[in-house]
């Protein structure tokens, strides 16, 4: 009997998780200057949205991010700076993510916009995270807990499932952020390795240009006959 009521748990467990599991969607991409562009996701009523921002590469680091519903109402809409403290102000030694959280209260496709409609040169490198999840798997009325026949103990494994579950989404989200950074400090490295490169080649050429030129002028005062003084 034992065995068969935690089997009838751990299965309960496992079917509620694959119910509720959550879905993330990583994205990066590039939004040209005087451009806005868009990803749209289909949503059911009361998941529970987190959408997070990053911008990665292209001036201040800013983008103009917009949440709208399947009626084009505006759900959220800021101008976001990567690199700036919302509360202070200040500018910050590393770049954050930002966005907007919030719960579906009609089924529908949502649409989650980009403007960079501001900037004429600058194209805005993005990182987007979107996280669509159900319903809390620690539902009061779950009919698992009713079909199992032992609240207590299901109510223990989902428990556990559910904190397993967040810590895996917090790992998954610090190996992401850390692979972006690591995408970042490189093309950093790359950009100044390339810059370093330009320049001692400038600086070679315009060494090499100033002493072929210092030669040329020193052997024309010793060769040129018309500057040396006439004999009486």
């Amino acid at each position: 009997m034992a065995v068969r009521a935690f089997a009838a748990a751990l299965l309960a467990a496992v079917v509620t998780f694959a119910t509720a599991a959550q879905q993330t969607t990583s994205l990066m991409f590039q939004v040209e200057p005087k451009t806005e562009d868009c990803i749209h996701e289909d949503i059911k009523a009361g998941s529970t949205v987190d959408a997070q921002v990053l911008v990665t590469r292209g001036g201040k680091l800013d983008v103009r991010f917009r949440v709208e519903n399947p009626y084009k109402a505006v759900l959220f809409e800021q101008l976001l700076f990567s690199n700036i403290d919302d509360r202070t102000g200040q500018v910050l030694s590393t770049i954050v993510k930002k966005g907007h959280n919030f719960v579906a209260q009609v089924d529908g496709t949502y649409s989650f916009c980009f403007d960079n409609k501001m900037s004429r040169w600058t194209a805005k490198v993005i990182d987007f995270d979107l996280s669509v999840s159900g319903k809390s798997v620690l539902a009061p009325n779950s009919e698992h807990q009713d079909e199992a026949g032992k609240p207590a103990e299901v109510s223990t494994m989902l428990s556990t499932v559910n904190k397993l579950k967040g810590k895996m989404g917090e790992i998954s989200d610090m190996q992401r952020y850390h692979r972006q950074r690591e995408f970042t400090h490189r093309d950093t490295q790359e950009v100044n390795c390339a810059r370093v490169a330009w320049f001692t080649i400038v600086e070679c050429l315009v060494c090499v240009t100033f002493s072929l030129g210092q030669l040329f002028m020193v052997r024309s005062w010793f060769s040129s006959a018309s500057r040396l003084p006439s004999s009486v």
